[in-house]
């Protein structure tokens, strides 16, 4: 990642010129080039600065992995705003806080998941008054919702020009807050995790040489919702070219399915999910020959479980 590129909207512009008509995300049907990346990001760009999302606001996200998502969280950084980072496990009322605390905006929330409408627990829990804007990333909208359904947000942004989005993309700061992480553990505001995009950058670049040709198609099973992930998930394509295959929840069947099927050679995960994947019942009904790098923050990798990837899968742990 080139150090012009400190901040998420320059890597993403830098992405759709250098990686224009490669492959930016692959997610069951769908297919976005670098170029349809950025022309999502910048459509629901103009859609949040139309509902007066402000630079140095903060845009809750409470979603799984998904194509949405990383349009959602480039689109809030394109705006000027800081993503909170809601974990998937928070209930209606943890999320509640959270969104207190942090004094969010906006919302971009998923339809169900984990069993639950997330939106409506919120409603039940109290929506906070600093929330003006939800947009549903999927799902059904039920009668009478307040939301903005995500295939709207074309309509809701066509009022604010390209140029105004663009112009927001120019403003952001590397040394301005990028991400804001909460656990249903810790919902304080002085317990939140921040982090500025030149922090972010940072760990991109380092993760960046495990990945370092747009041929490499990684699979991103971690929630985009863990920091870490973010960053080594979408920053990390976005500097290389490397396609992103999001994953809904950390099942070890539905990842080697996917390995197999979309030819994955780079996963990033838990030693929990490496070590699941080796001693799963159904591995030998699956190829997995593409996958030749695992990626992992954990301190501490067991040897013994370094050594059998290396054997009996031949992916190399980074």
């Amino acid at each position: 990642m080139d150090t012009e590129s400190d901040t998420s909207p320059a890597a993403l512009r830098s992405a759709a010129q250098r990686f224009g008509g490669l492959g930016a995300v692959a997610d069951e049907d769908i297919r976005w080039t670098y170029r349809d990346l950025h022309s999502h990001v910048v459509a629901v760009t103009r859609a949040l600065i139309a509902r007066n999302v402000e630079p140095g606001d903060r845009v809750a996200i409470w979603a799984p992995n998904s194509h949405r998502r990383v349009a959602a969280a480039l689109a809030v950084h394109y705006a000027g705003a800081a993503i909170v980072q809601i974990d998937t496990r928070c209930t209606g009322a943890d999320a509640a806080d959270i969104l207190t605390q942090s004094r969010a905006v906006a919302l971009c929330v998923a339809g169900e998941f984990l069993g639950a409408d997330r939106f409506a627990e919120l409603k039940v829990a109290g929506l906070p008054v600093s929330l003006l804007t939800v947009v549903r990333l999927g799902g059904p909208v039920p009668r009478n919702d307040t939301a903005v359904p995500w295939a709207d947000l074309r309509f809701l942004g066509a009022a604010v020009g390209e140029d105004i989005a663009e112009q927001r993309a120019d403003g952001v700061s590397g040394d301005g807050i990028a991400d804001i992480r909460f656990t249903p553990q810790t919902p304080d505001p002085s317990s939140g995790e921040s982090s500025t995009h030149r922090d972010i950058a940072g760990i991109a670049r380092a993760w960046a040489g495990a990945t370092s040709n747009s041929d490499d198609r990684c699979l991103i099973v971690d929630p985009f919702s863990r920091t870490a992930e973010h960053q080594a998930g979408i920053l990390v394509a976005l500097s290389t070219g490397a396609t992103m295959v999001p994953q809904v929840g950390n099942d070890a069947e539905a990842a080697m399915d996917s390995i197999e099927r979309e030819r994955i050679t780079v996963v990033p995960g838990a030693p929990s999910l490496f070590s699941t994947i080796l001693d799963h019942p159904s591995r030998p009904n699956y190829d997995l020959s593409s996958w030749r790098v695992a990626l992992t923050a954990a301190a501490g990798f067991p040897n013994a479980l370094a050594e059998r990837m290396r054997t009996e899968l031949d992916v190399v742990l980074t």
